[in-house]
């Protein structure tokens, strides 16, 4: 089967179903070439060519209690906080994200801070460049003892507040309410992303093949375990964005992007961080004038030092 786009910029029908302008949907191969030359795109052909996309590995280790303080507890001024969002938003349309080990190993949680990196390097200013599959996969090996037995979100957020292999360092890091939409979209307007993780059911992996969004199902479907991936905006990111409700969150994960809506992160994600590299601080970045950086990276050594 194929994955075909309806960009005729009307609605259609295609095999008793209406397709709106925008919208994807499965067809044969020899349907999706056919169509291909009355304005419609193949997205995905049944051989998985080019621009197909498959899930990666999950890996992330689920901790329900979060050992960094409520951002909250950081704001200069608590009756000001951050900077709400002005418009629809999303970081990092530019960049090319690698997959970073993720189809073969459970590494879901390094792939997701470097791919949090290349935002934040982006919106500082500076340079950042991947340092290469070998890199990650032994830096992810060093921290599981050299087992694909996946990781807490805190052990790679510890292993990075220091001197690291990947080429970056956190200075602070604190925790977002995961049931406060509103919360998060403003932390992501003002630092990029957050470093996230949720218990995901199969469907997401099949969606995100298909490049639909993740959508809370009726009934909720049992997850299947932990992956770790990073938020990035609120503006929608497929070329098919059909979600049931018009909140959303965008997402980078396994190489590439994706949104889900906000019911199905609500019922689903467990962890929400935002991290403070150190370029922020370095570049003079906007949003730290609003919190107290030098009490986030004591914060931070201190729970380091327990560990």
């Amino acid at each position: 089967m194929a994955i075909i786009q309806n960009d005729t910029g009307v609605w259609q029908t295609l095999d008793g179903h209406t397709v709106a302008p925008g919208d994807v949907c499965e067809c044969t191969e020899v349907e999706a070439t056919n169509l291909s030359r009355c304005g419609w795109t193949i997205v995905s052909d049944g051989d998985r060519g080019p621009s197909a996309r498959i899930a990666g590995k999950r890996g992330a280790i689920l901790e329900t209690v979060s050992p960094y303080n409520a951002l909250e507890t950081y704001y200069k001024d608590s009756s000001i906080g951050l900077p709400k969002p002005t418009k629809p938003y999303e970081y990092g349309r530019s960049l090319v994200y690698p997959m970073a080990c993720n189809d073969s190993i459970g590494d879901c949680t390094v792939a997701g801070i470097v791919h949090l990196a290349q935002i934040a390097a982006l919106i500082c200013g500076v340079k950042y460049v991947y340092p290469g599959d070998a890199v990650v996969k032994s830096f992810y090996y060093g921290l599981t003892g050299g087992q694909d037995t996946g990781l807490q979100l805190s052990q790679v957020i510890s292993a990075v507040s220091k001197p690291n292999p990947l080429g970056f360092e956190l200075c602070g890091a604190a925790t977002v309410n995961t049931s406060d939409y509103a919360l998060m979209s403003t932390v992501c307007w003002n630092f990029g992303g957050l470093y996230l993780a949720a218990d995901i059911p199969e469907s997401s992996e099949d969606d995100f093949e298909r490049y639909l969004p993740w959508r809370l199902k009726d009934p909720p479907e049992q997850p299947i375990g932990g992956h770790c991936f990073v938020g990035n905006g609120v503006a929608p990111d497929l070329p098919a964005n059909n979600p049931v409700n018009t909140k959303l969150l965008d997402i980078v994960t396994w190489g590439a992007t994706t949104e889900c809506t906000v019911d199905w992160w609500q019922y689903y994600g467990i962890q929400a961080y935002v991290l403070l590299f150190k370029w922020f601080v370095t570049s003079g970045h906007d949003a730290i004038q609003h919190l107290d950086d030098a009490q986030m990276l004591a914060d931070l050594r201190q729970i380091q030092s327990a560990r």
